[in-house]
């Protein structure tokens, strides 16, 4: 199995909403991140995804997301599909 370990995000205005970390994936299995785009300030705010795992092949996957506006009215993130 997999243990996503934790998630660091660089940007406070994202939010991992679920799964509670860390879980654990085994093979075969996927994993849906939910994350929340709340920001507190006008414009384009952009942020680092880092997802940590046990399995050497994805230690440190990043991935980018933005939006922007305020009050959660723009939102993108590209999607992240890895396998081991």
């Amino acid at each position: 199995p997999v243990l996503i370990s934790s998630m660091p995000i660089s940007n406070t205005s994202f939010r991992l909403m679920s799964p509670a970390l860390p879980v654990s994936l085994g093979a075969g299995a996927t994993q849906t991140l939910t994350l929340r785009f709340a920001p507190t300030a006008a414009g384009q705010q952009d942020g680092n995804i880092t997802v940590l795992t046990t399995a050497a092949a994805l230690t440190g996957i990043g991935e980018t997301a933005g939006g922007g506006g305020t009050g959660g009215c723009g939102y993108f993130v590209n999607p992240l599909t890895s396998s081991v």
